[in-house]
């Protein structure tokens, strides 16, 4: 979903290559597309996607952006057959397997899903994109163990990590009762990102498991006030 403006670049680069009506009018139309795209309006970039791809069927990168932009719509039904119509005009795109692969994810397809970032990785073993969604996808079927080697991988060659997988990282580390090692990675969660509610709650649903009832109290108490009700249910609970 990256990198919108260099894809509007490449479209109209490979416009050139197989344009049955003028250039200059695909585009247009691809330009005004990512201006809509970028002020939200979302139906309005998929009319112009559209048009551009009726008046020329062989542009992949159009194909890829409207895959994103029926993603964002959440028709991820609609955007994994653009990602496969994309992936037809180039077998060896890498973000077009992870797209397609997390579409599937979120219609539960978590096995297709994987079997789309297994193709990216092979495709480019360096993708650390891929691993994370990978793991993702391998927590979802409680492969627990999976999920945390592709956390490993992904943070190992991505210096300054997601916040976001430090924090599932955190949770996979506590469905395998590593409380430690998951107060750990939400601390570093917390530190990239001081308001991230979930790592609070996390936390101190951690912290309480190796007895610190009062520093799992506390996080429970700024995750309420960041918007996680649940949070105070434990607080009642555990400070009588």
């Amino acid at each position: 979903m990256k990198n919108f403006l260099l894809n509007i670049v490449i479209i109209i680069i490979s416009i050139s290559l197989f344009s049955s009506c003028k250039k200059e009018d695909i585009a247009t139309l691809i330009n005004e597309s990512n201006i809509k795209y970028h002020h939200n309006d979302y139906n309005g970039a998929l009319s112009d996607l559209n048009k551009a791809l009726v008046s020329n069927p062989k542009i992949f990168w159009a194909y890829h952006v409207r895959g994103n932009v029926k993603y964002v719509l959440k028709d991820y039904t609609g955007a994994i057959q653009d990602y496969t119509k994309a992936l037809e005009l180039n077998p060896h795109s890498i973000i077009e397997y992870c797209d397609r692969g997390n579409a599937k994810r979120k219609l539960g397809d978590y096995s297709g899903a994987i079997m789309d970032y297994n193709k990216s990785i092979e495709v480019y073993p360096y993708y650390t994109e891929a691993y994370y969604n990978r793991g993702v996808a391998k927590d979802s079927l409680k492969d627990f163990q999976g999920a945390k080697k592709d956390y490993d991988k992904e943070k190992e060659m991505n210096s300054t990590g997601y916040i976001t997988t430090y924090s599932y990282m955190g949770r996979i580390h506590l469905k395998l009762k590593d409380y430690l090692a998951a107060i750990h990675d939400f601390d570093l969660a917390i530190d990239m990102k001081p308001g991230d509610d979930s790592s609070y709650y996390y936390r101190g649903n951690s912290k309480i498991q190796i007895g610190d009832k009062t520093g799992a109290c506390a996080d429970w108490t700024i995750a309420a006030n960041l918007g996680i009700t649940k949070a105070r249910d434990y607080i009642k609970q555990y400070s009588n």
